[in-house]
């Protein structure tokens, strides 16, 4: 840096943080993931039963999307996946949240990630966007204008 030269960082796995290629690297590492998780599983159907989604996918932001009956079983093959990969999911960012639910807890049986109860919340932010279990995009825009509106009192 300023014409001094620095240590060298010698990776042993993953890739080097800030780094241009590291987010085109890591998603060729990670392409497979989204067949191997929803491989033989019933994916939650959108609304023209034509485009099923299984999960989304951004970077290292996984979003998995289905049916509690086949929820867990994908969570399983998450956990084999990562282990063959060599990967950690962070179950203390990880959270549960049953759509078009009219409870936030409609299941006796809580989703587990490596033995960790998974928490079931009334919504969760993706990607900076905040999404409820009603799918009510009123709280989605809110949350998306408040820091505009926060800004606007200083002015």
């Amino acid at each position: 840096m300023d014409g001094e030269k620095r240590a060298r960082v010698h990776l042993t796995n993953g890739v080097k943080q800030g780094c241009p290629l590291s987010p085109l690297l890591f998603s060729f590492y990670i392409n497979d993931m989204g067949r191997e998780i929803g491989e033989g599983i019933e994916v939650a159907v959108t609304g023209d039963r034509v485009n099923c989604v299984s999960h989304m996918l951004y970077a290292d932001d996984l979003g998995l999307t289905n049916d509690p009956g086949e929820m867990q079983t994908m969570l399983n093959k998450l956990r084999t996946y990562a282990e063959k990969k060599g990967l950690i999911v962070n179950t203390s960012k990880s959270e549960v949240v049953h759509f078009n639910s009219e409870s936030v807890s409609p299941l006796h049986n809580p989703f587990t990630y490596y033995g960790v109860v998974l928490p079931e919340k009334d919504r969760f932010k993706y990607l900076g966007m905040l999404l409820d279990r009603r799918m009510n995009p009123k709280i989605g825009e809110e949350h998306a204008v408040r820091p505009y509106m926060a800004a606007q009192c200083f002015h």
